[in-house]
């Protein structure tokens, strides 16, 4: 959750945007010195192509993300064992995606 002026560490120097639920403290070691919202996991079931038959039942992971000082705020999509192979989006583009998947004739 984000902080109040009273607990902020000395290196926050920005607010917390509406969404951070990160705990800022002041050891927090510089690449998690970040704005994260808070997971959100939804259940999928993937395959690797459609020529391969067999599917997995697994979860992806949704959670914005800021860098602090960035302004610019980004939409991760991972499996949450495997966030280096996940998608980092701009909000533009999540949004692009969000209005292509809520479009599309899935029924």
């Amino acid at each position: 959750m984000a902080v109040g002026k009273s607990e902020r560490p000395s290196w926050l120097n920005e607010d917390c945007p509406p969404w951070c639920a990160r705990e800022h403290h002041e050891g927090d070691h510089p690449e998690d010195r970040l704005h994260s919202s808070e997971p959100v996991h939804v259940p999928v079931v993937l395959r690797e192509s459609l020529l391969v038959q067999t599917a997995r039942a697994t979860e992806l992971l949704v959670q914005q993300l800021c860098a602090l000082g960035d302004g610019d705020t980004w939409v991760l999509v991972c499996e949450p064992e495997d966030a280096r192979h996940g998608m980092l989006l701009s909000s533009n583009s999540a949004r692009a995606l969000r209005a292509a998947l809520a479009s599309a004739d899935l029924d």
